[in-house]
């Protein structure tokens, strides 16, 4: 079945600065070609869909909590239009594939890691696991597919079949800039996040890592690596293995942790190979800024550590950066007064401050109570208050991530090195973002 793979964009397309390659796709892609599968990736985030979808048997299309309303609008068009094969995946869908069900133009939903289970269905067309298939009206599943715990065997993603050019990572110091992963998985349990890769952490080889920055570098020009992992340091000896080797083979190429990192799994020995070795961002997210809360939301390490790491980042003079949320359902005014008094305490050099959603299929959407599926973009419904599940309105809560961003970055020292390390077009995109407080 040859298969056409398209990533919609969000509705609010001009509020997003952060187009990155889609690398669960692009992984997708590289697997099918793997096993002689012809396929090709539409990203619609930087290109318009002008595939003759009379030539695909399959499309599958990629859903995030940013472009739900475009995804649905684009799979009932090649239904109704072209009556192929319509299959979904992505956090969005393994998050809530029920909702997408309840679509009569959606014929399955792929929940977790699509590679196997993409490839399996295309073969024998039928139900697999890992894959919710509709037919004659009903709804078959099997089981959950089993994560695969040998990422080594998976191709590198299909970088060959995306324009890097046309990509925006939205804080770099060279261009053409790219995107990895060293792991998938994530064995803690934050009461925000649904956990789209699992509990269970798997990671790739140091060498198989390193082989495919070496293989970006050569065939594609990257000169600047965005690693995307939830936890590159979770295994120490790994992590410094990684820049250990990038020495080694003298791999001329810069990196940024811009996703973030741990902060109980940093130490002064990671952080010097690090900087040694390319790596010029540094992401230190408490999230909150209380004791308190960051015991409520599971994070499991306290405001020291916090520091502890801060204090060494700044030690070896990374460029910093930390992100924090506004509007747990515990919170009031004094709480958001914390976290903002602890990020000016801080002093990332760059900060972000987001209004907290609860998403499907998390311990805090559970526990706020929240009926029914969120049905449309992020961006659309940040400012619905329904998804308000703070002590504050959303106006309210808005006007104090404003307050935020003015306390945090209202200094002479701070806007001279954020105006010395990153490329003026960043700086302009990352201002009128940081103005967006309800799509934030």
């Amino acid at each position: 079945m040859k298969t056409l793979f398209v990533v919609e964009s969000p509705v609010k397309k001009e509020n997003y600065i952060n187009t990155m390659p889609p690398l669960g796709v692009l992984y997708m892609s590289s697997y099918l070609t793997s096993k002689g599968i012809e396929n090709d990736v539409v990203d619609c985030n930087v290109e318009e869909l002008n595939k003759d979808i009379n030539d695909y048997d399959l499309v599958a299309l990629s859903v995030n909590c940013g472009n739900i309303t475009n995804t649905i609008r684009t799979a009932r068009k090649i239904k109704k239009e072209f009556n192929k094969t319509v299959i979904v995946g992505g956090a969005q869908a393994t998050s809530n594939p029920k909702f997408f069900l309840k679509q009569d133009f959606i014929d399955g939903v792929v929940k977790g890691e699509g590679e196997i289970t993409l490839h399996e269905y295309i073969t024998k067309k039928d139900v697999v696991d890992g894959l919710y298939l509709e037919k004659d009206g009903k709804i078959f599943y099997k089981k959950d597919r089993e994560w695969n715990r040998d990422l080594d065997s998976l191709p590198f993603p299909a970088l060959d079949k995306v324009d890097l050019k046309k990509y925006n990572v939205p804080i770099k110091k060279k261009k053409p800039a790219s995107t990895l992963v060293t792991s998938r998985g994530c064995p803690y349990q934050c009461i925000f996040c649904f956990h789209p890769n699992g509990y269970i952490w798997r990671a790739r080889s140091a060498e198989n890592v390193v082989d495919e920055i070496e293989w970006q570098v050569n065939n594609f020009g990257v000169k600047e690596v965005c690693i995307q992992d939830d936890n590159i340091s979770l295994d120490l000896d790994r992590a410094k293995k990684i820049f250990d080797l990038v020495k080694e083979r003298d791999i001329d190429v810069l990196f940024q942790l811009y996703n973030g990192i741990r902060v109980d799994r940093l130490d002064e020995e990671l952080m010097k190979k690090m900087k040694d070795n390319g790596l010029w961002l540094m992401n230190i997210s408490p999230e909150v800024g209380y004791n308190e809360g960051l015991r409520k939301i599971k994070k499991n390490f306290t405001l020291d550590t916090v520091r502890k790491s801060m204090k060494m980042s700044k030690d070896f003079d990374f460029f910093t950066y930390s992100n924090y949320m506004l509007g747990f359902p515990w919170e009031g005014r004094e709480e958001m007064e914390k976290t903002i008094n602890f990020a000016v305490e801080l002093d990332a050099d760059m900060n972000q401050f987001a209004r907290v959603l609860p998403f499907p299929n998390t311990e805090l959407y559970d526990m706020v109570g929240l009926k029914g599926d969120i049905e449309g973009d992020s961006g659309l419904f940040f400012s619905d208050e329904k998804f308000n599940i703070s002590k504050l309105k959303t106006e309210e809560i808005n006007e104090y991530i404003k307050k935020a961003y003015r306390k945090c970055y209202f200094k002479p020292r701070k806007m001279w090195k954020i105006l010395k390390n990153l490329r003026k077009e960043d700086i302009y995109a990352l201002a009128k973002y940081s103005l967006l407080t309800e799509s934030v």
